[in-house]
């Protein structure tokens, strides 16, 4: 096993410990703003950095529950027992394939679907991140997909005309400075 791999190890196990405090004391205090950042941001840590390594398994098991703990730190979605619950059996899984990472070197046995089905249960399906529809963007031409939330088409929408916007200024100022 290679040091970087172990080093992951060594800080997903902290990591880990730390989340599964923070998830205890949320079910104490769910309307600890700074406990749900705190998963929030063991969640992210986590995915990134098993990516990193090349767990990918174990990075979109991290992601799903980041996932949930946007919407929770958001309060999109209410923090309850069960959400606190469907985390904290995430964190178990994610724990149970770093010992197993650790003992082969792969999470390539991690079964993602089970250990993802609680939180991905818990996320509303007007939230999912993508549309099957595509529509066409006018921002350079591309080909966005269109988000079936209505804050998100909205927020794209209004990152369309500010590129657009941006776009026209610059092409202003490249004018004036060669004109």
């Amino acid at each position: 096993m290679d040091g970087l791999l172990e080093d992951f190890l060594t800080e997903a196990r902290d990591t880990l410990a730390q989340l599964e405090a923070d998830l205890l004391a949320l079910a104490r205090q769910p309307l600890s703003a700074p406990l749900r950042t705190d998963i929030f941001q063991a969640l992210r840590t986590l995915k990134t950095t098993s990516a990193f390594v090349g767990l990918r398994r174990v990075s979109r098991a991290a992601a799903a529950g980041e996932s949930l703990a946007v919407r929770l730190r958001s309060g999109a979605v209410p923090v309850t027992p069960r959400a606190v619950r469907e985390l904290g059996e995430l964190a178990h899984a994610i724990s149970a394939a770093v010992a197993a990472a650790a003992r082969t070197g792969s999470d390539a046995r991690f079964d993602l679907p089970s250990a993802v089905a609680g939180v991905t249960a818990l996320q509303p399906a007007a939230e999912a991140p993508l549309a099957a529809a595509v529509r066409g963007s006018s921002l350079f031409g591309l080909r966005a997909v269109r988000l079936v939330s209505r804050p998100l088409r909205n927020a794209v929408s209004r990152l369309d005309a500010l590129a657009e916007s941006s776009a026209a200024s610059l092409g202003a100022a490249r004018d004036q400075l060669t004109g």
